[in-house]
C-alpha cells in the first residue's frame, strides 16, 4: 500500500515499498501542462520538455544516455494536459546512479528521508553502546552515508535528567526540533558543506534557520 507525504511547502511525496521487486523507480512530476499554454506558446511545455534532456554543463546528452545505458536502467519524460513528469527506472542497487543522472538533468538537489533506528555496535576494545543509524539494511546504508552530501539528523532538543539511585535518566524538553550535522557517539550524520555543528530549528516548520545556513554555506547560491 501507498504512503503519502505533505511537507511544509506543499510539495507532496508519495512512496510505496514492494519487498519482492527488486526494481526502483523515481519520478518528479510537476503541476504543469499543455492546458496551462497560452494560444501563443502552444507546444512550449512538450519543447522545455526535450530541452532537459540536451545535456547539462558537465554532461553531454550522449553521456548521460550511455551511463544508464550500462546500468540497464532508462530514463525518460513525458508531457501530458495537467503535468509534465522527468522519470528513471532501474534496478535497486543503482539506484544512485539514477539519482545522479536525474539530478543532472533537472539540476535537482535530491532529497531522502530515513527513520533512525539505534543500532548496538560491539567493539572488540570497549563496551557495546548503541548509536542512531539509517533504517536499511546494512549494506545500504554504508552506500547512501558515502553518496549523500549531507546526512542530518533530526530531533527534538532535550536535557537528561538523571534517575534516582543510579537508575534511568529521563528526559525532558519543550518539543525544539534540532538538526545534527556531524557524526557523534549517539547518532550519525554528516555534512560536506560547512555547517555548524548543530541548527536549532525550534517550533518553526519553514525551517527558516536551516535555510539560512544553506545559504550561508553555499555564500548565496542556495537562493539564487
Amino acid at each position: 500500500m501507498h504512503e503519502k507525504l505533505v511537507l511544509d511547502n506543499g510539495v507532496r511525496i508519495v512512496f510505496e515499498k514492494i519487498p519482492h521487486v527488486r526494481s526502483a523507480s523515481v519520478g518528479v512530476w510537476v503541476q504543469s501542462g499543455t492546458r496551462n499554454e497560452p494560444a501563443e506558446l502552444n507546444g512550449v511545455s512538450h519543447f522545455i520538455e526535450h530541452m532537459v534532456f540536451k545535456g547539462t554543463k558537465t554532461k553531454s546528452a550522449s553521456d548521460m544516455a550511455r551511463v544508464m545505458d550500462s546500468i540497464g536502467g532508462q530514463v525518460n519524460a513525458f508531457t501530458t494536459k495537467e503535468c509534465t513528469s522527468f522519470y528513471l527506472k532501474t534496478l535497486d542497487y543503482h539506484l544512485q546512479t539514477g539519482l545522479d543522472i536525474l539530478r543532472e538533468k533537472r539540476g535537482m538537489h535530491i532529497v531522502c528521508i530515513a527513520h533512525a533506528v539505534p543500532v548496538t555496535f560491539d567493539p572488540p576494545d570497549a563496551d557495546p553502546y548503541q548509536k542512531y543509524n539509517i533504517k536499511l539494511h546494512k549494506r545500504a546504508a554504508a552506500l547512501w552515508t558515502e553518496w549523500a552530501e549531507m546526512l542530518l539528523f533530526l530531533n527534538y532538543r532535550a536535557k537528561v535528567i538523571s534517575g534516582e539511585n543510579g537508575g534511568k535518566g529521563k528526559a525532558i524538553g519543550k518539543g525544539e526540533h534540532v538538526i545534527y550535522t556531524q557524526e557523534r557517539p549517539a547518532y550519525l550524520a554528516k555534512s560536506r558543506w560547512p555547517l555548524p555543528e548543530s541548527i536549532n530549528i525550534g517550533h518553526d516548520k519553514t525551517w527558516q534557520a536551516f535555510h539560512d545556513a544553506l545559504n550561508e554555506a553555499s555564500e548565496g547560491e542556495y537562493r539564487k
